[in-house]
């Protein structure tokens, strides 16, 4: 059977180097916006207070998106990425990331889900230890029009 499955290979940025640059950002959006009031207040300040005043806001715009771009993996999971709807790679490295926030991202667990029948059953019934050891048979009645 053949997959079309690969390993994501978009940018990806250590999460808490991210989370240091989203609580950066704020803050120099604010001192910007400060900055620029006072600016205002000056008689030759020209076109330099409304520059300023606009890239404040678009740098809190900007880390309302970048928030958006934080991963946590933990082990035995992935996250199934998308750009736009179209498929572009499994992320599968454990741990805390931050990768484009408009990637689309679903998880999916990676743990082995194995159905353990018992294949010599007697009468359709499964052997079965109870809290003791002993073992038990077990019977599975099924409900329905017959």
């Amino acid at each position: 059977m053949e997959t079309n499955e690969f390993n994501f290979k978009g940018v990806t940025v250590n999460g808490f180097l991210m989370l240091f640059v989203v609580i950066l950002l704020p803050i120099l959006a604010i001192w910007g916006i400060y900055q620029s009031i006072l600016l205002f207040d000056m008689p030759n300040a020209g076109a330099l207070p409304t520059v300023l005043l606009i890239v404040s806001i678009l740098l809190l715009i900007g880390t309302l998106i970048i928030l958006g771009g934080f991963l946590m993996l933990e082990p035995n999971t992935a996250r199934v990425t998308t750009w736009f709807g179209k498929y572009s790679g499994t992320f599968t490295r454990t741990g805390f990331y931050w990768i484009n926030p408009f990637y689309g991202t679903k998880k999916v667990s990676l743990r082995a889900r194995n159905l353990d029948a018992y294949q010599g059953q007697r009468q359709g019934g499964q052997p079965r230890d109870d809290w003791s050891g002993t073992s038990v048979e077990t019977e599975r009645h099924l409900q329905g029009p017959v």
